[in-house]
């Protein structure tokens, strides 16, 4: 199974939120990539991932996973990068 969103971020994406970002979609068996633009980031990468320390308020993300636990990978992954760093200190 194949799953794809759309993502608009609402806040620049911190380190924090990263870090957590690929500790948790490592918990997925899916195959997980974010895209920006043309380029297509592994999810469960963290070099990858600090790409998007380059990111902004506002920015458009595509996280996309496949296999059989894409679906549950794309909502809970897509939560992560769409909450704002103060629910994340939170433990949100």
């Amino acid at each position: 199974m194949k799953k794809e969103v759309k993502i608009t971020l609402a806040s620049h994406c911190s380190s924090e939120c990263l870090v957590r970002f690929v500790h948790e979609a490592n918990r997925f068996k899916s195959y997980i990539l974010l895209h920006q633009d043309e380029l297509e980031i592994n999810a469960k990468g963290l070099l990858g991932i600090l790409h998007l320390l380059n990111t902004s308020e506002g920015e458009e993300l595509i996280l996309s996973a496949e296999g059989m636990d894409a679906e549950q990978a794309v909502a809970h992954l897509s939560k992560i990068l769409r909450q704002p760093p103060e629910s994340m200190k939170e433990g949100g």
